[in-house]
């Protein structure tokens, strides 16, 4: 060097460092990179393990954290530790059930139902709490249950009960029917609607004014007479709150609402006053639809600042978007629903997809099995389309999205959950820190696999060889295999065979909670990601008030895995300021192999635990 001057990372100005923090693959690699010095050591600690998290992790919502007490390393270590676990189905089931319901060997007694209620769940991270605390509110019937997880495990779980006879409401006509934790002002709130079609908010914060009501949401005036009698038709639907607009949309009979909390004080928590919110506004989807039976508002879905979907059934709109206005709510029909039969058909579910940074991309399931992804900004019908191959024609209830990465339905005629990718490229890919191999991932893919494809113009790669040389642009046979899409398989998991069964709902506190929930018929299933083998005891879980909690698969539910291939054919897919390029997979056979059992107390890396060693 002129000068005798030597050149290391220490002479790097920061901005060059993070763009190599950005060309790392893997956490490991990070981790090396800053222990090469005290220059490099600082700045992975204060920026450097940050933009690798937003880098790999982009389409993820990360909880804000205080970098002072929760570092940056930390968060990526769980997010790598999640993606693992979701890749190699790595999964223990806790279910929750009242203890009165336990089944016997003999009929039920004299005057008890022989249904029991549908179980729905909500979660929320907990305001003003340590990180990765959690507030799960299940309804059971009329009564509500409201758990708080400590984040890192140091206390055990809190249980409260809130019995809906306290508050004078009856079996059948005061059971909960739309659930929904929100935060407002650092506090945690519940939106309860019951099939009465009464709507109240709720005090969530642990302690004396748990439960407490804060205000009462009005239905419409003038649309009172409207209402069918039908039980089906008064119960409310769902509640949805858009947390910086304030706004709460609940769905009852063929209405959809809008109430304003801006009016709520922030004092009420502490007062026994509950305000009375007048609606600001009101649609009714069976104005549009002239013929046929009166159509159905299953649920509403905020997907940005002002805009607003419905999901109706039974109409030959089922999917109409909305946008709020000073004036009001205007309500049009989408594209998706112009391409669709004449047809009554259904929508049960919508979720929106990649966070405030794609707020214009919504999944929605149909009642015809498919699973819809649409960017609402182009004029095409859907960008992606996802069916399970092994039951195409059954639909979904409930949807769970992760970011751009995956997402979870709920069977609507049976307790399934079908775990689908949704195939667009990922920034990280846990088997890169995999040793390298010059054979082909293990277990080897099935014979009805054979045909499915990558993408028909794949990036030209050298030749595979034993060992990967990434100055070379050399990639190992077993790396380079283990990136492609067929290797990476959807899945169902079935979660017992009761014929009245139905995942009614679905629930994360987070995209970074190591759980999620499902609610079933009379029955609480916790699905929580664990890499290694589980040890705990089951009598440790803390328990509801008078119900029991069960680990494992081998109780009164038997829990099974089946992996369908590939579930996806696609269009392009807008996002992330480019298009991607027309990945079609086509499937011919149909898989007739039998559902395989989860095996919980195995190696999770291993075929006879469901997980793949890829």
């Amino acid at each position: 060097m002129p000068g005798g001057e030597q050149t290391g990372l220490t002479s790097l100005p920061d901005h060059l460092l993070l763009d190599i923090v950005d060309y790392l693959d893997t956490a490991r690699d990070v981790s090396r990179f800053s222990q090469a010095s005290r220059c490099t050591h600082s700045l992975m600690c204060s920026r450097g393990w940050e933009s690798f998290a937003r880098t790999r992790f982009l389409s993820l919502k990360v909880p804000s954290v205080d970098a002072r007490t929760h570092p940056w390393r930390t968060v990526v270590d769980r997010m790598t530790y999640l993606d693992r676990c979701w890749e190699k189905r790595s999964f223990v089931f806790t279910s929750f059930r009242e203890r009165e319901h336990i089944p016997r060997p003999h009929r039920r007694r004299w005057g008890e139902q022989s249904v029991n209620f549908e179980v729905l769940v909500s979660a929320l991270t907990a305001p003003a709490s340590p990180p990765y605390s959690e507030i799960l509110a299940c309804a059971a019937g009329e009564n509500l249950l409201l758990r708080l997880r400590h984040g890192g495990g140091s206390h055990e779980d809190e249980w409260v009960r809130l019995a809906g006879r306290d508050s004078g409401y009856l079996p059948g006509t005061g059971d909960i029917t739309a659930l929904s934790l929100i935060e407002r002002n650092m506090r945690p709130e519940i939106i309860v609607g019951r099939a009465d079609g009464s709507v109240r908010l709720l005090s969530a914060q642990m302690g004396d004014a748990v439960g407490r009501p804060l205000s009462e949401l009005l239905p419409p005036a003038g649309h009172s007479h409207s209402f069918p009698t039908s039980p089906g038709r008064q119960a409310i639907t769902w509640t949805e709150c858009h947390p910086a607009a304030r706004v709460v949309a609940s769905c009852r009979d063929s209405f959809l609402t809008l109430h304003s909390l801006e009016d709520v004080q922030i004092d009420c928590h502490e007062s026994a006053y509950e305000a009375k919110l007048k609606p600001i506004a009101c649609y009714d989807a069976a104005g549009v639809d002239q013929e046929g039976d009166r159509p159905f508002v299953c649920c509403a879905k905020f997907t940005g600042a002002d805009d607003l979907a419905c999901a109706v059934s039974g109409s030959s709109m089922p999917l109409r978007l909305g946008k709020l206005r000073p004036t009001g709510l205007d309500m049009f029909d989408s594209n998706l629903s112009h391409a669709s039969s004449s047809e009554p058909q259904t929508v049960r579910a919508l979720e929106s997809v990649g966070g405030r940074a794609h707020e214009s991309l919504l999944l929605s399931a149909w009642g015809d099995g498919t699973y819809r992804l649409v960017d609402l900004r182009t004029p095409s019908a859907h960008d992606a389309m996802y069916r399970d191959h092994e039951q195409p024609y059954d639909a979904g209830s409930s949807l769970l999205v992760y970011g751009m990465q995956r997402f979870v339905a709920g069977g609507n005629a049976e307790a399934i959950l079908r775990l689908f990718d949704f195939r667009h490229p990922k920034p990280y890919h846990q088997t890169a820190a995999m040793a390298c191999s010059n054979t082909l991932p293990e277990p080897m893919l099935p014979a009805a696999w054979a045909h499915v494809r990558d993408p028909p113009y794949p990036e030209w790669r050298p030749p595979s060889a034993s060992q990967c040389e990434p100055a070379k642009g050399i990639v190992c046979l077993w790396h380079d295999q283990a990136r492609q899409q067929r290797w990476r398989a959807d899945g169902s998991i079935l979660l017992g065979t009761d014929r009245h069964d139905r995942v009614s709902s679905l629930a994360k506190a987070s995209d970074l909670s190591d759980a999620f929930y499902c609610g079933l018929r009379g029955v609480v299933v916790e699905t929580g990601m664990l890499d290694e083998v589980d040890a705990r005891d089951p009598r440790s879980i803390a328990e509801p008030p008078g119900w029991c909690a069960e680990v494992g698969v081998d109780g009164f539910r038997r829990i099974s895995l089946l992996e369908s291939g590939i579930d996806f054919s696609g269009l392009s897919m807008h996002v992330y300021s480019g298009a991607m390029p027309c990945q079609e997979y086509e499937r011919k056979d149909r898989l007739n192999w039998r559902w395989r059992p989860i095996k919980m107390h195995c190696s999770r890396g291993s075929e006879t635990g469901g997980a793949r060693r890829v």
